[in-house]
């Protein structure tokens, strides 16, 4: 199948921009070039930027209220990261990923999660317990339309369960994935049914870490991604995010 192009116009990406500045102020205590490099990867794992958007510095830093080089250094680290590529005019253009990268992910997400949950069935004290029980109820509540609400909210989640673990090699390459998933666009909550399906899984995973089984934790951790794969392919062009 040839790659589909997402069909992102000028306006929209204009419209991006201005909800990422409504983030809030960059954040503090590093450099400029760090802050707007952190800005644009959480506008990626929001939504808010998605598979084709074309930023170019001068309408970055004007959204951000900064000067053009902690843009142009940003947008730099974005490419070399392989976030962004080179458009062919003027600016960086948000990649997609192909179908066969897209499996690859998940291959690798499936082990890592269920590591995390293994680690954390092993580790995890009362307030990693309590964190990951109120995340859970939480979740469980959700209208099954909240999409971006749970996608939101699984996040945390797992990022609860990372933080259980307590392994930051982990956790680094838990992150460097998290990159990953966002170039695949729509959440996989947008797929029906899907958010019925992740309680009982979150549940699952839960009631063997609470317990204290690892084993069981880490088989539940690896089924709850596999099923993630399962709804992704089952969104339009299978959820690969491709773009021209």
């Amino acid at each position: 199948m040839a790659p589909t192009m997402h069909g992102t116009t000028q306006a929209g990406t204009q419209d991006a921009l201005a909800r990422l500045a409504a983030l809030g102020p960059l954040g503090a205590g590093g450099s400029l070039g760090e802050a707007v490099f952190a800005r644009l990867r959480e506008g990626l794992r929001r939504g808010l930027l998605r598979p084709g958007d074309r930023l170019r510095e001068e309408e970055v830093a004007a959204a951000l209220a900064v000067s053009r080089t902690p843009v142009r250094e940003a947008l730099g680290r974005m490419q070399a990261r392989g976030l962004m590529r080179r458009g062919g005019g003027r600016g960086h253009v948000v990649r997609g990923l192909s179908g066969a990268e897209r499996e690859q992910v998940y291959a690798m997400r499936a082990v890592l999660e269920g590591a995390a949950a293994g680690l954390a069935a092993r580790h995890a004290g009362p307030a990693d317990l309590a964190a990951l029980e109120g995340l859970h109820a939480r979740f469980a509540v959700l209208p099954g339309e909240a999409a971006t609400e749970a996608a939101e909210l699984n996040r945390a989640f797992h990022d609860a369960l990372r933080q259980a673990a307590g392994n930051p090699w982990l956790d680094a390459s838990l992150e460097a994935l998290a990159d990953a998933i966002s170039l695949l666009g729509a959440t996989t909550f947008t797929a029906p049914g899907r958010h019925a399906e992740a309680v009982g899984e979150h549940g699952e995973i839960l009631d063997h870490v609470r317990a204290g089984q690892a084993e069981a934790a880490e088989a539940a951790g690896r089924r709850h991604i596999e099923a993630a794969l399962a709804a992704r392919r089952r969104l339009p062009d299978g959820g690969a995010g491709e773009v021209a």
